[in-house]
């Protein structure tokens, strides 16, 4: 309740709800996400606001969708939890702005961090590519071909889907390399570097798809979390029980002796 305060979060029904997702999230992530509770709370509620969740589900659903997401990402794969919540971070300025939602940015990180690629050097290479996207849309266009207006379009109303495109379209294509480098640097960006990191994306375009495909139906369902919180708290009574039932025999046993 007093991040929820820390989080602007106020209102008796709003606290309320707060609490209730964040007792989930305290019992089934933070161990993947580090081991401290209020820091684990604190970034995912952070992320709810940053994303404009709560207008649209509130406060308690879209912590749960935002906590399922993040689970079942690193349960189905060898993404970590933790390199999730910190890509999602870092491009926290620049997704909303682009229209791209939190779930499409959950998969994106997956299929980062499956790929050994960094949180700063992907986040700086997202935070660089979406603006050069709508900057020099011509070029882009190119890399994906596609036509300029239809590519325009699809910017302007599926930025994610544009830059699968544009990863698409430089997959194998050298020639375009070397014209994506000379446009970045134009642009101020570093592009040897951003193209390294969308090279490596450029071959794995169908795992993307597969990734953000599971966090879209994860952030849908907004289950996972509670289903996780159900199973620790189910161990935890059970450890519980089988301590319990240990003192008792131990006492039977040294009552007979």
């Amino acid at each position: 309740a007093r991040i929820a305060g820390k989080l602007g979060i106020a209102g008796k029904e709003d606290v309320l709800e707060f609490v209730k997702a964040t007792d989930q999230i305290s019992v089934a992530l933070t161990e993947d996400l580090g081991g401290d509770v209020e820091e684990s709370i604190n970034q995912i509620g952070k992320l709810v606001e940053i994303f404009n969740l709560k207008e649209e589900f509130g406060i308690e659903k879209s912590l749960l969708k935002v906590g399922s997401t993040i689970n079942d990402l690193g349960a189905k794969s060898s993404a970590s939890e933790e390199y999730l919540v910190a890509f999602a971070k870092q491009v926290a300025g620049i997704a909303p702005a682009a229209g791209i939602s939190i779930q499409s940015i959950f998969g994106l990180a997956s299929t980062l961090d499956q790929l050994g690629q960094t949180v700063e050097v992907s986040g700086t290479t997202f935070n660089d590519i979406i603006p050069s996207m709508f900057k020099d849309s011509a070029t882009f266009a190119r890399a994906a071909g596609m036509e300029l207006s239809a590519f325009t379009n699809l910017l302007n109303t599926d930025a994610n889907e544009a830059f699968i495109r544009v990863l698409e379209g430089i997959k194998g294509n050298n020639a375009g390399y070397g014209e994506m480098v000379l446009k970045l640097n134009a642009l101020g960006v570093d592009g040897t570097r951003t193209m390294s990191v969308m090279n490596a994306l450029a071959g794995k375009t169908a795992v993307l798809r597969a990734e953000q495909q599971i966090a879209n139906e994860a952030f849908r369902q907004g289950t996972s979390l509670t289903n996780e919180y159900n199973i620790k708290n189910q161990t935890a009574a059970a450890n519980m029980d089988r301590v319990k039932k240990a003192i008792y025999n131990m006492k039977v046993e040294l009552g007979e002796k």
